[in-house]
């Protein structure tokens, strides 16, 4: 499982669990926006098995809203769908 960041820094981001972390800046990798379908920054990612099954945007004000619990969350519900 993936969990992919882009274009903000994020204290919490290393503490996740049971995941692979990728951060990426938009503006160094162009074609990532495109590649990734981002619309807003920052964005968090939840890929599983090569597929997107979350994801998280920031908010009108550019704000992420999503705290590590959240993200924390899905990926746990995630791990658990798999048995």
């Amino acid at each position: 499982m993936y969990v992919i960041w882009i274009n903000s820094k994020c204290s919490w981001l290393k503490s996740l669990t049971d995941c692979k972390i990728k951060q990426i800046d938009i503006a160094k990798d162009t074609k990532a926006a495109g590649l990734y379908k981002i619309v807003v920054v920052p964005t968090i990612v939840i890929y599983n098995n090569g597929e997107e099954v979350k994801r998280f945007q920031a908010n009108i004000m550019m704000e992420m809203e999503a705290t590590k619990d959240d993200v924390q969350g899905a990926i746990d519900d995630i791990i658990m769908e798999g048995f």
